[in-house]
C-alpha cells in the first residue's frame, strides 16, 4: 500500500492510464481536474511539459500541474492536475481539447457553454422586500430534467465582513423554482447553479481518451436590490 511518502512517486500523465476528468462547465468557468486510481498506478500525475488544453481554440490556463502529497490530513495521495478557463466564449456546441505525447482527449460539453437565463415570474425589476417569496422561470427548461438547482443569497465582499452566503431552499415545478429571500438588506447577488448528483460517469458527455464526470454545470448570477418593508 502506498503510504503518504516525501518521496512518493510521480510520473508524467502520458505514462499512466487513461484518466478521470471531473469537469465544471459553465459560462463563468470551465474547470477541469485530472485524476486516476494513483494507488493503483503508483505514482501521482503531472503534467507533460508540451500538454495543452483548450475550449473551442481558447486555451486553458494550467493552475496546477499535479504532485504527490505528505501530509496525514490530506484526503488523498495526490495534488490533481487543475485546467481553468474563466468567462469561456459562449457556444451552442463546446469542446474541450487536450494534446500531450502521444495522447489526445477530446469532450463535447453540448449545450453547456450555451446562455442560460432565470427570469423573474412576474416580469418585473430585481428589487424584492426582505424575506419575500419569489419565482423564476429557467430556461431552457430541459436542464432541469436531469440537473438539480441550488440558489445562493452572496452578499457582496465588504472590508468588515467579507462575503456571506445565505441556501435559499426552492420548490422546483417544471421551468420554475419559487423560494424565500433571507430577510436581509446587505447587497448581494442570487447565484442559480445547476448540479448532477449522480454518482455515476454522465453518459451524455462524449469523451475520447478519458473518462467524464460533470460536476457543477449552467450557472446564472443576477444582483438584487431591497426596498424597505412596508410600515405597520
Amino acid at each position: 500500500m502506498w503510504e503518504h511518502d516525501p518521496d512518493a512517486p510521480v510520473k508524467p500523465l502520458s505514462l499512466l492510464p487513461p484518466p478521470k476528468l471531473v469537469i465544471t462547465a459553465n459560462l463563468r468557468k470551465v474547470r477541469v481536474f485530472i485524476e486516476l486510481d494513483a494507488f493503483k498506478a503508483g505514482a501521482c500525475p503531472v503534467l507533460d511539459d508540451s500538454f495543452e488544453a483548450s475550449v473551442d481554440a481558447t486555451p486553458m490556463v494550467i493552475a496546477d500541474r499535479g504532485a504527490s502529497i505528505d501530509s496525514i490530513f490530506s484526503s488523498g495521495p495526490c495534488t490533481w492536475p487543475k485546467l481553468e478557463l474563466d468567462n469561456p466564449p459562449a457556444a451552442a456546441d463546446a469542446a474541450i481539447a487536450m494534446t500531450y505525447p502521444e495522447h489526445s482527449i477530446a469532450v463535447d460539453l453540448l449545450d453547456l457553454l450555451a446562455p442560460r437565463s432565470a427570469r423573474l415570474v412576474p416580469d418585473g425589476p430585481w428589487t424584492f422586500t426582505p424575506g419575500q417569496t419569489i419565482t423564476l422561470q429557467w430556461s431552457p427548461a430541459e436542464d432541469l430534467v436531469d440537473l438539480t438547482p441550488t440558489i445562493y443569497f452572496v452578499t457582496d465582499s465588504l472590508p468588515q465582513t467579507g462575503t456571506e452566503l445565505t441556501y435559499l431552499p426552492a420548490k422546483v415545478t417544471d421551468d420554475r423554482m419559487t423560494f424565500a429571500l433571507p430577510n436581509s438588506t446587505s447587497p448581494g447577488s442570487l447565484e442559480i447553479t445547476l448540479w448532477d448528483f449522480r454518482e455515476t460517469t454522465v453518459p451524455k458527455l462524449e469523451c475520447m481518451g478519458a473518462s467524464c464526470q460533470l460536476v457543477v454545470t449552467p450557472q446564472v448570477v443576477q444582483h438584487i436590490a431591497w426596498r424597505a418593508a412596508a410600515a405597520r
